[in-house]
């Protein structure tokens, strides 16, 4: 993430197929365009000239996100989004952002990522790369309370209907969709994330060579 790279510049469309205008430039290039060219390599003061200082452009930027590990893509992607896991049943809970997530929450959140991204088979990390990942970057933790640690495959979603009696009563309320669409573990492993803006922080501190695509200010 930090490796000097050449310059990228993506090339204009304008020419494309324009068989005249590169016709032309081979036809230069033949008769005294090389012998030109040389010349004015030969004659080139490089004497200030940096090698390192590397134009720092959109396709170097893009390059560099595309060239890291699978876990950094993932995490990357859910802090960019603010939100852990793309719920199949829309249950509120997973659209918010939490302080803390179950190790085998990020677990499931990182393997739907792979399934919809498919990286090299050889970039598919084991839910044990994915602690030690977030043990570098974020802190251990173990609460006393429940937390989700996957959603349900199938649910019945007439658990969520309220029973009205006859003259009007609520008879039950009914579950909530996070009840019945969310399976939670009591005092699950897992790790301390913090806040979303604390989270996007910390992960640019740890991974300084990486240009965060959530667009904070500089004060922030």
């Amino acid at each position: 993430m930090t490796a000097r790279r050449f310059a990228i510049t993506e090339a204009l469309d304008i020419h494309c197929n324009h068989r005249p205008y590169f016709r032309a430039i081979i036809d230069q290039m033949d008769n005294g365009g090389l012998a030109a060219m040389l010349h004015e390599l030969l004659g080139r003061d490089l004497s200030t000239f940096e090698v390192r200082d590397i134009p720092d452009t959109e396709e170097l930027r893009t390059q560099k996100l595309l060239s890291l590990s699978s876990l950094d893509r993932w995490w990357l992607t859910v802090l960019h989004r603010g939100y852990l896991y793309e719920s199949g049943h829309g249950a509120p809970w997973f659209r918010d952002w939490h302080a803390f997530y179950s190790t085998d929450l990020l677990t499931n959140s990182y393997l739907q990522w792979c399934n919809k991204n498919r990286p090299f088979a050889s970039d598919r990390k084991s839910r044990e790369q994915l602690g030690k990942f977030f043990t570098e970057i974020y802190q251990r933790e173990r609460p006393d309370e429940e937390h989700p640690v996957h959603e349900i495959e199938s649910i019945d979603r007439s658990e969520t209907r309220e029973i009205i009696s006859s003259g009007g009563a609520v008879l039950s309320p009914g579950r909530s969709l996070d009840e019945v669409a969310i399976f939670y573990k009591d005092r699950p492993h897992g790790y301390r994330v913090g806040e979303l803006v604390e989270a996007r922080v910390r992960f640019s501190e740890m991974r300084p060579g990486i240009d965060a695509p959530w667009g904070l200010d500089p004060d922030e």
